[in-house]
């Protein structure tokens, strides 16, 4: 675990940039997992590390079951939605104005140290600082995969604080 040294907002790395920033200061060339902060699972990590082929970025989705609901859940498509062709990503929807698929991607991702040199020139470039417009990166250059899960899953980060988290 790695924390970011901030004291103010301002100071704060983006999501991919912090992935970047700690990858080159602890000299990390080993493949990643990576787990944004505001997710509750209950599918076994060990499955989704087993799944991964050591090539391909995969990316935990879960699939909500209808589009409106996947919006509602991310309270108007604050979530991404991921369209899917079998188990390969196709398009990823970061937020979107309108739901565009009823899979949402997790916040949860393995990324093999391979992508590291595509991770850096993206950052160069000073791109939208979110791990979906990076995965949306990926997919113009090569095939990023996903694994499905069926079970329990809540982005916690609005719910809790509303209370509304219901599992």
């Amino acid at each position: 675990i790695l924390v970011e040294g901030a004291s103010s907002d301002d100071q704060k790395l983006g999501a991919v940039s912090a992935i970047d920033f700690w990858r080159r200061k602890k000299s990390i060339d080993e493949d990643l997992i990576v787990i944004a902060a505001d997710n509750y699972i209950e599918f076994d990590l060990a499955d989704m590390i087993a799944k991964f082929n050591g090539r391909n970025t995969l990316i935990a989705v879960h699939d909500v079951g209808d589009k409106e609901r996947a919006c509602e859940i991310g309270k108007a498509c604050r979530l991404g939605l991921v369209i899917l062709e079998g188990n390969r990503v196709v398009r990823l929807d970061e937020k979107p104005q309108q739901a565009t698929s009823s899979v949402i991607a997790t916040g949860i991702y393995m990324l093999p140290s391979r992508i590291f040199p595509l991770l850096s020139q993206y950052c160069s470039e000073k791109r939208r600082d979110n791990l979906g417009s990076f995965i949306n990166f990926l997919l113009d250059k090569e095939e990023v995969q996903a694994y499905p899960f069926t079970q329990v899953w809540a982005d916690i980060g609005d719910e809790i604080a509303k209370g509304e988290l219901s599992i």
